[in-house]
């Protein structure tokens, strides 16, 4: 039984991107940036588009950094999208500020080349399907990012390529993680809500 999603509001993101497509699909969700309905929320998707210190300062400012905490230590279901995904790991080139931790490891910067145009702005397809959840593989989505994950094996992720293979969908218990921007890739993007909604 699919259960109500909280879009967190603390000032960066696409919002109505992600609530027009979640409205489209007819999944019932709310925007708030309330630390309480965030912390006692059923699925939390934390959005972003910015720089990993903005983010981490807004989340602190609006008291919702230790409400996402107390959300996944009650193992409440959590996408974070983009820079919403990066702030869930320890610390970030792009930045001084410490991350959720919830991921051990860091946020890279792309490795310059001459072939290497950065930001990663496009369509890409998912290398892999190691996460279950979801029916990714040489699926496209649409990237917009400097950054992204270090390799880890410390949790499940599926990569796309970009001059090299880098993560783009990370599980780790109840905490998901995409590179992408499901709003913004179309009839892909809305399988992957509807597959989000269901968890």
């Amino acid at each position: 039984m699919a259960s109500k999603i909280i879009i967190i509001d603390y000032g960066l993101g696409n919002l109505l991107s992600i609530s027009n497509m979640l409205n489209y699909l007819n999944i019932e969700h709310i925007i708030t940036n309330n630390p309480k309905e965030i912390e006692n929320a059923h699925k939390l998707i934390i959005p972003g588009v910015g720089s990993f210190d903005t983010a981490i300062y807004l989340l602190k400012k609006n008291k919702i950094f230790n409400s996402i905490m107390k959300a996944f230590e009650a193992n409440v279901i959590i996408l974070g999208i983009c820079l919403g995904m990066q702030i869930f790991y320890e610390k970030s080139d792009e930045g001084n500020f410490n991350g959720l931790g919830i991921l051990k490891g860091k946020i890279v910067k792309f490795k310059k080349n001459k072939n290497l145009i950065i930001p990663h702005i496009g369509w890409n397809s998912i290398n892999s399907n190691t996460i279950s959840e979801f029916n990714l593989k040489n699926k496209k989505f649409y990237f917009l990012h400097s950054y992204h994950p270090e390799i880890t094996i410390k949790h499940h992720f599926d990569s796309v390529k970009y001059s090299y293979n880098f993560p783009a969908v990370i599980k780790y218990n109840n905490v998901f993680g995409v590179q992408f921007h499901p709003e913004k890739s179309g009839e892909n993007g809305m399988q992957f809500f509807k597959e989000f909604n269901l968890l």
